[in-house]
């Protein structure tokens, strides 16, 4: 096959001076597309009949998402699935392919807080078949996270382009003010810490040039209480730099967990938006925040704190 594929062939029975191939005999195949030759392979006198060893297998979860790695002892073709314990099965990509290094993905979300098994398959060139030992996995809960502050109109260098201790911390620094000094601030409301590794967290903005921002993998972040990637702790406030720039006005937050749309918020003009939005009212209310009885509002900006704003004036 052309572009550094793979071809397997299979002669028809009853071709050749024995069905198929002569037991006990050498070939050697050569293969030669349009008056190329590309290398040979000298087949063995003696048949394969050692079934394929899996050396491992290793499932990696991401929110719904899942990739898993398949070592064999020989080029073979893997197939596999995961199977819940309810019985329900979900199989892994991609198609058939032969190599001895193989990855596989899901090729539909998976459910969350549910427990799966991971079934593999492996098929050598010589028809040998074995399986890999089953794998679990664990699909985690959906956390449960709440948009809580906007700062998509700057006056302050929230991002410490100079002066300033830890970037979007309450103490801005005293450089430019720009785009980078936009943030948006989420606060952990489940019970337990969140590894935002494994639950992907994604923050998308829609208005005039729209963005995604995969949270671990923010530009910047500041966790208020100090919790980390690993381990964001309950009722903890964490300031996220999001990618690209927000607009002042007509912008939506959204807030996804493996394709679950967790919290919203729209600033703008549209029927239903949460805020007006714009430029701020003054010099020091910047932050669009909710206040303690969830109305958003014109407010002083308090990163890193989880508790409602107080400090508001008129929307």
């Amino acid at each position: 096959a052309s572009g550094g594929g793979r071809a397997l062939v299979r002669l028809p029975d009853g071709r050749g001076s024995c069905p198929t191939l002569c037991p006990a005999a050498r070939y050697r195949v050569r293969f030669m597309p349009e008056d190329l030759d590309v290398g040979q392979v000298d087949t063995a006198s003696a048949a394969d009949t050692a079934p394929p060893r899996v050396a491992w297998v290793h499932a990696q979860t991401r929110g719904a998402a899942v990739t898993v790695q398949v070592e064999a002892d020989e080029p073979v073709v893997v197939q596999g699935l995961l199977r819940s314990e309810a019985g329900d099965e979900v199989p892994l990509g991609p198609p058939e392919q032969v190599a001895t290094h193989v990855w596989l993905t899901a090729t539909a979300p998976l459910s969350p807080e549910t427990r799966y098994e991971v079934r593999v398959e492996v098929e050598d060139l010589a028809g040998n078949r074995g399986e890999a030992a089953p794998v679990w996995i664990h699909i985690p809960a959906l956390p449960t996270v709440a948009i809580t502050e906007v700062v998509a109109s700057p006056l302050r260098d929230w991002s410490d382009s100079a002066g300033g201790e830890v970037p979007f911390d309450p103490r801005p620094g005293t450089g430019a003010v720009n785009d980078n000094d936009e943030w948006v601030e989420l606060v952990n409301l489940s019970p337990a810490p969140v590894d935002l590794l494994a639950v992907a967290l994604e923050l998308r903005a829609q208005d005039s040039s729209p963005s995604v921002t995969i949270v671990d993998g923010a530009p910047a972040l500041f966790f208020g209480a100090g919790g980390g990637l690993r381990a964001w702790l309950p009722g903890e406030a964490l300031v996220v730099r999001p990618r690209g720039s927000l607009a002042q006005r007509d912008l939506r937050l959204e807030l996804y967990a493996a394709g679950v749309l967790l919290d919203a918020v729209a600033l703008g003009t549209p029927v239903g938006a949460d805020h007006p939005g714009g430029a701020p009212p003054d010099t020091s209310h910047e932050a669009v925040a909710r206040d303690e009885v969830g109305r958003w509002r014109w407010c002083l900006p308090t990163p890193g704190d989880p508790r409602p704003a107080t400090a508001c004036v008129a929307p």
